[in-house]
């Protein structure tokens, strides 16, 4: 992914499997779908819970962070709230919304 280009260690990590075989590769593409389907679910989740992070010292009106690194820092936050589960099936019509829509 792109991300693993710019910096690894917020990506997915593709460079680091140091593969080249083709079906290694397939499994490892696989795995990262199925994964970012899950950063994605989860970072509209937390979106629409409430969830931000602030970076500089003015609030801005449009979102600092994509919504997969939202999930990502969701994930490793300690203080973040536990989902509520009418959010996850909002989020994951939201999704699907955006899918039929191209607005990813």
């Amino acid at each position: 992914t792109f991300r693993d280009l710019k910096n690894p260690q917020w990506g997915m990590g593709m460079r680091d499997s140091q593969t080249r075989k083709r079906h290694r590769l397939a499994i490892l593409l696989l795995i990262a779908a199925l994964a970012t389907y899950a950063l994605w679910l989860i970072g509209l989740t937390a979106l629409g819970q409430g969830y931000r992070l602030a970076y500089g010292s003015a609030k801005k009106s449009a979102s600092t962070l994509s919504i997969l690194s939202l999930a990502r820092h969701w994930l490793t936050d300690r203080n973040a709230l536990q989902f509520r589960y009418c959010l996850y099936n909002q989020a994951e019509n939201e999704l699907m919304d955006r899918v039929k829509t191209y607005e990813i």
